[in-house]
């Protein structure tokens, strides 16, 4: 991926279309700049809808479990354009996840429009 391409729906509000998805849990892999916890709302094919809120801890010096996350992974300073630097700071990485219906099928998924939270990657689990 080229310096300065976006990476992440940070903030974006995006309506993601789930193409009949279903199970027991909605998980997202991302960060934040600054804690933040921000709406998400999956609405079903039958018209139904769950309204649910994710969170993250900030990506630097957060507490790890804020908002119910889960630490993946750690390192020990950042890249940057220039090269590698903040050597002596940690940036995480977490998962956080939310309960939807499992008896239903995902028509789309909104995601938070909060500008803080950095979302990587989602998932939809069985339990």
């Amino acid at each position: 991926m080229a310096a300065g391409t976006p990476d992440n729906a940070a903030g974006s509000g995006a309506t993601i279309q789930a193409n009949g998805l279903r199970g027991a849990k909605l998980m997202f892999l991302g960060a934040a700049a600054g804690s933040s916890s921000s709406p998400v709302a999956v609405t079903y094919t039958d018209g139904t809808s769950t309204i649910g809120s994710i969170g993250f801890p900030n990506w630097v010096g957060d507490t790890v479990n804020k908002f119910g996350a889960d630490l993946v992974a750690s390192t020990t300073g950042r890249n940057f354009q220039s090269g590698y630097g903040d050597t002596g700071r940690q940036f995480q990485l977490f998962a956080v996840d939310m309960p939807i219906d499992p008896m239903k099928t995902i028509a789309t998924v909104t995601l938070p429009a909060g500008a803080k939270n950095h979302i990587f990657a989602g998932t939809v689990t069985l339990g």
